[in-house]
């Protein structure tokens, strides 16, 4: 709060003399540049403040604001503050599994789009099962990263047993990498941590998982994959 007046401290003019002699400023000049900044500081802060109120605004609360802004001020932030929220809505487009089969894939997986596109080939074994039920934990958390299962037979016809699961990774409807086989995804006994982690390691998904905490357990994450995200697989087509 900016003080007055007559909250300024008071000094002799023979106080004043002696400090100009000793190169000081005078008491009421250290007063006045205190209560300048102090000033300069509440207007910041109220600044601050105001954009916070702005960033944070529906559109409809801003709609509210349009009054109190100047006009210009006030489009800008409304365009910014709309942008955003379809920027998000686009993030968050997905949220659930797209289970699908062969007629859907190119559709459904190879589509151009800027977004990571994490398609399962499951078979009937227990480490395809496992990974089936974690991408439905994870498509609800990862809204931007459409998460899809098809049989690995439905998708390729004879596909090798052996070779289930793969997991295909595409991008803007280019295949980015192929995972194949339950030894490089975390083997039968994978945890829903060790698989988060590895798509968090390529980028794919934002994850908090702590690989160290997890090696001092069974140390599986020893045992997945850790190639080069970059380096794509072409043993699913065999």
């Amino acid at each position: 709060m900016s003080m007055s007046r007559r909250d300024a401290p008071r000094s002799t003019e023979w106080d004043d003399i002696h400090r100009k002699f000793r190169g000081e400023k005078t008491v009421t000049e250290e007063w006045e540049e205190a209560e300048q900044a102090a000033l300069e500081q509440q207007q910041v802060l109220q600044a601050i403040m105001e954009i916070e109120r702005l960033e944070n605004a529906t559109i409809d609360e801003l709609d509210e604001m349009e009054d109190e802004m100047d006009e210009d001020v006030f489009d800008s932030y409304r365009q910014q503050r709309m942008e955003e929220m379809r920027k998000e809505v686009q993030r968050n487009k997905f949220g659930s599994v797209f289970r699908i089969g062969q007629t859907d894939y190119t559709a459904t997986v190879a589509c151009k789009g800027e977004h990571f596109v994490v398609c399962l080939l499951y078979g009937s074994d227990p480490c395809s099962a496992r990974l089936q039920h974690y991408v439905t934990q994870l498509a609800p958390r990862f809204k931007d990263v459409k998460f899809v299962e098809i049989a690995a037979t439905a998708a390729i016809p004879n596909y090798p047993a052996k070779n289930a699961p793969t997991l295909l990774v595409y991008y803007d409807g280019e295949q980015k990498e192929a995972i194949v086989g339950p030894l490089r995804l975390g083997g039968n006994q994978v945890t829903a941590d060790e698989f988060e982690y590895m798509l968090g390691q390529r980028k794919i998904i934002k994850t908090k998982v702590d690989p160290e905490k997890k090696r001092r357990g069974r140390g599986i994450f020893g045992r997945m994959d850790e190639s080069d995200p970059d380096e794509s697989d072409s043993e699913y087509s065999d």
